[in-house]
């Protein structure tokens, strides 16, 4: 058996993260470290991981610890990712989104690391959807523009690099800070508040383990290049509130259909994204659940949670 290569995760606290330690911690292939702003949330002891306190945009603590583990693969996920706050905030989401990747990225290439950049299908303006591959970004908020900007760093360095696109990523993990589309559907309509979705917003909802799934084999067959992971179905917006009530069994009177225009948010969303998955389907045999399954198996993760 060859030697397990040492996987470094950013974000690790968060929904992709914290999948990502889960899935990779049980794959011998892997020893796996994890880095995320603040103490370590997920409260049960994992085997072969390590945590890591720092911040992505504090480039001497990054080299401190990048150097001393000098991992085969780094996987970035940590970001800034409400969409609003971006728009309302660009300094920070600059520094986080762009200046936090050129950190980690200069020092993959020091060590000739695999960099695996997650991003984000707002980098497209939602007017010709579902997107390929080779389909031309053109953001139209400061944080599809953010990833854009990153993207493009990934795209012009020297080592292996791979750029994971996906889109409205639900699911799980320990400690959440805040609502992802789901917890938040579920929470309200539990507690009988009306909430207002937007019924012309068009996406491919992406289950958290489909996503770990296809980034832990690309990071095991060392794939280079752009891969859109999402899941398979389009849908509303609404459609999808519709279905998390379904499943739940909650109202779905208190679910108003309302414009994106009339919700009136500070930054602009794209209309209809969602992805093409042929090059994943086809180079990584990557096959994720339908939203009814997805929907399931979370429902069945978060029994006594949510």
């Amino acid at each position: 058996m060859g030697l397990s290569k040492k996987v470094l995760i950013t974000g690790a606290n968060g929904l992709v993260g914290q999948s990502l330690v889960s899935l990779m911690t049980r794959d011998s292939a892997f020893k796996v470290h994890g880095l995320s702003k603040g103490n370590k949330r997920i409260s049960y002891y994992i085997e072969n991981f390590t945590y890591y306190n720092a911040d992505i945009t504090d480039k001497t603590a990054l080299q401190e610890i990048i150097l001393k583990i000098k991992p085969n693969v780094i996987i970035h996920t940590a970001a800034l990712t409400q969409i609003d706050e971006c728009e309302q905030n660009k300094e920070l989401c600059h520094k986080i989104n762009v200046e936090g990747t050129q950190n980690l990225l200069e020092l993959a290439e020091k060590i000739k690391a695999h960099f695996i950049f997650l991003s984000t299908d707002f980098v497209f303006d939602g007017l010709n959807g579902p997107y390929q591959e080779k389909d031309t970004p053109n953001p139209i908020s400061y944080y599809g523009q953010s990833k854009l900007i990153a993207e493009q760093l990934v795209q012009t360095s020297l080592i292996p690099c791979t750029i994971v696109r996906t889109v409205l990523v639900y699911g799980h993990h320990q400690g959440m800070r805040r609502n992802n589309i789901v917890s938040w559907i579920i929470n309200s309509l539990k507690n009988q508040q009306t909430i207002k979705i937007v019924n012309d917003q068009f996406r491919t909802p992406t289950f958290v383990d489909d996503l770990a799934r296809a980034i832990m084999v690309l990071a095991h067959q060392q794939k280079t290049g752009i891969y859109h992971i999402s899941g398979a179905e389009m849908c509303s917006v609404l459609e999808f509130a519709y279905a998390v009530a379904d499943i739940w069994g909650l109202p779905k009177t208190l679910i108003e259909p309302i414009s994106s225009q009339k919700l009136n948010q500070p930054a602009k969303r794209p209309p209809k994204t969602g992805f093409v998955i042929l090059k994943a389907q086809i180079d990584i045999g990557y096959s994720p659940h339908t939203i009814k399954q997805g929907l399931n198996i979370l429902k069945q993760q978060t029994k006594g949670i949510l």
